[in-house]
């Protein structure tokens, strides 16, 4: 899957063309990227449009782009709650946005929200409770900021803020022990951006106006390297406590990315005044190393500074802020025929396009990309439909359907995607199915590994062996329902002998 990723602020456009690379095993490369590019922002908007609009002609970047915005009035919340609906959640955001002055009208109506909800946790003195994040932002300043990203041409699948970024940049490079809370820290001239994420959820972000420059404000004098480094050590403190409240474990590693000249010269007074683990993003770590974009060594020497629009191309974040009225209108026919079908129908659309029947890892890789993002944009672009043709209202199944789609369609793509990382080339996955079970879901897969050689029936065996384990391994699915089922095969006929197996494992919703 190709798409771009830009970083927008107050004094440049940073852009990244990645080509999303299917796993074949732990430790391969994660994304290639095929073009990079930073347009210092001196004339305005319209002369930025220009420069894309040329980028975008030439084929040097993909139309499809996931943007961060700098700048834009965001409030974020870390809730744990016994139950969460679609409808609850809006509603706790907007009056969360109201109450900090980010929303101008008294119903909220002005903000764009989106939420996450995480696993549940159990609790000893108490019912367990699941974790959720919540992300508000201004409307009017996100349509305001993407206008010249659009008039050049680019298709907006989705809008984060700096904090989000970071976000997805933690879900690429996921924390080696379960329960390990990491902070990352953007740097930017006039501003900076800080999130603490634990198990993939954020538990605290916050933008700050000032940046390794000094001040958003003109005329701001610039920090010296050892203010810089107190002022930040200052602030992510207050940052550590507040996300240890919601957190029986304190944060651990510190990681640090951003345009600043010399970043890694923060490392060692940060690792003095906050006694903890600093690590900075400038290395290709994730990346694959042997296709880099030329100038390659330019591309060496700005990774640091190009990783929010990297990540959020290469594994955009759980959450989309992008206003409805800015997504693609599309006929709401086509989906409340699928919708009127209730959430199991929902949950079986999402196996059918993943492929039932002989799909190879390769291609189901990229048709699950697009799936994720089908689904990420499906329940607002159907509301957007229906808002614009005079609010007609959808019947309670279709509402139940569209709530399913909501809440966990986003998770159900990242489990399908799962299984195809998970797949080597020696197994094929012949069918997949996922059912509502409950409160869970189960989800069977069969397949089978073939061999060309009689003589060695263990290497299919083996294959098996390795695919199972590593969805075993994944947080998202967990230990099968019953051990799985395996039997081996002779060649005979012309017809490959190999391993056929058959696993079932439930997940919680």
């Amino acid at each position: 899957m190709r798409r771009t990723g830009i970083e927008l602020s107050e004094s440049r456009c940073s852009l990244v063309d990645v080509e999303t690379v299917p796993r074949r095993g732990w430790g391969a490369p994660d994304v290639r990227v095929r073009s990079f590019l930073t347009i210092p922002l001196v004339d305005g908007p319209g002369r930025l449009s220009t420069e894309l609009r040329a980028l975008i002609d030439a084929n040097k970047f993909s139309r499809h782009a996931w943007v961060t915005l700098w700048g834009v009035r965001s409030t974020h919340q870390f809730l744990q709650m016994a139950s969460a609906r679609r409808s609850e959640l809006q509603s706790i955001a907007r009056r969360h946005a109201i109450q900090s002055g980010l929303a101008s009208s008294a119903d909220g109506s002005d903000v764009v929200t989106d939420s996450v909800v995480g696993e549940k946790r159990h609790s000893s003195d108490g019912p367990s409770k699941r974790e959720i994040a919540l992300v508000s932002a201004s409307s009017f300043e996100i349509r305001e900021r993407l206008q010249p990203i659009l008039d050049a041409g680019f298709k907006v699948d989705g809008v984060v803020t700096p904090a989000e970024a970071l976000w997805a940049q933690a879900r690429l490079r996921r924390a080696v022990t379960p329960g390990d809370a990491h902070a990352y820290v953007a740097l930017s001239a006039t501003a900076s951006a800080v999130t603490i994420v634990r198990d993939g959820l954020p538990l605290f972000s916050h933008e700050l106006n000032w940046g390794y420059g000094g001040g958003s404000n003109k005329g701001s004098d610039p920090f010296s390297r050892e203010t810089l480094a107190e002022q930040l050590a200052s602030e992510l403190r207050r940052s550590f406590v507040l996300a240890e409240q919601h957190s029986d474990r304190a944060v651990t590693l510190l990681l640090l990315c951003g345009d600043m000249p010399e970043l890694r010269s923060l490392t060692a007074p940060l690792i003095d005044l906050l006694d903890v683990e600093v690590e900075t993003l400038d290395s290709l770590e994730g990346i694959d190393a042997a296709v880099l974009p030329e100038p390659a060594e330019g591309f060496r020497e700005q990774i640091a500074g190009l990783r929010l629009a990297l990540a959020v191309a290469a594994q955009p974040p759980p959450v989309n802020l992008i206003p409805p009225e800015q997504i693609q209108p599309v006929d709401t026919r086509q989906y409340r025929s699928v919708l009127g079908k209730s959430a199991v129908a929902a949950a079986v659309v999402c196996a059918v396009m993943y492929g039932c029947a002989s799909v190879q890892a390769s291609r189901a890789s990229a048709e699950l990309e697009e799936l994720n993002q089908q689904m990420a944009t499906l329940a607002p672009r159907v509301q957007a439909a229906v808002t614009a043709t005079g609010g007609e209202r959808l019947e309670s199944a279709q509402w139940a359907a569209l709530t399913a789609f909501d809440t966990q369609g986003p998770r159900i793509a990242r489990i399908l995607e799962t299984v195809s990382r998970a797949a080597p080339a020696e197994v094929t996955v012949t069918s997949l199915a996922l059912r509502e079970n409950g409160a869970s879901w189960r989800l069977a897969i069969t397949g089978a590994a073939e061999t060309s050689s009689a003589g060695d029936p263990t290497r299919a065996q083996a294959a098996v062996n390795d695919f199972l384990q590593l969805i075993q391994q994944s947080p998202l699915i967990g230990p099968p329902i019953r051990p799985p089922y395996q039997r081996i095969t002779t060649p005979r006929g012309g017809v490959a002998g190999g391993t056929e197996f058959s696993a079932e494992y439930s997940i919680r919703k």
